[in-house]
C-alpha cells in the first residue's frame, strides 16, 4: 500500500520483483491525495518474496522516491524507502495478517513546505 498525502501526483518510474510474483500490478500513477494497493506472492509455499517501485514527483522540481521490500523464507520482513528530495517525510510501516505481511508506505510534505 502506497499512501500518497501530498498535493503531487506520483508516477510510476519501474517496478521489480526478484523473487515472488504480482498478484495485483502497482499503479502507473498514485494521484495526489489517493491511496493505493497492489500484491505480490511467493511462487511457492514458504518462498521469499522481495521487491522495489520507483516514483518520479515534480514539486516543482523532479525527484524520485523508491520502496522496497522483502519478507524472506526465514527471518523478520523488511522494508525500505528513499526519496531525492528532503521536502518529503516517507514512513512506512509492517502487519502481519492472514495473509502474509502488509507493508505501508506513507508519503507527505514537510510541514514548513
Amino acid at each position: 500500500e502506497i499512501q500518497n498525502n501530498t498535493d503531487f501526483d506520483l508516477i510510476r518510474a519501474d517496478f521489480l520483483l526478484t523473487k515472488g510474483r504480482w498478484s495485483k500490478l502497482p499503479p502507473e500513477k498514485v494521484n495526489a491525495n489517493e491511496t493505493v494497493v497492489f500484491g505480490v506472492e511467493s511462487v511457492r509455499t514458504l518462498t521469499s518474496v522481495q521487491g522495489s517501485i520507483s516514483f518520479k514527483i515534480k514539486i516543482p522540481e523532479e525527484s524520485q522516491l523508491s520502496f522496497a521490500w522483502l519478507n524472506p523464507k526465514l527471518g523478520s520482513a523488511k522494508c525500505s524507502h528513499n526519496a531525492q528530495t528532503n521536502r518529503l517525510i516517507i514512513d512506512s510501516s509492517l502487519q502481519e495478517s492472514g495473509r502474509g505481511i502488509i507493508v505501508k508506505f506513507r508519503v507527505s510534505m514537510k510541514d514548513n513546505e
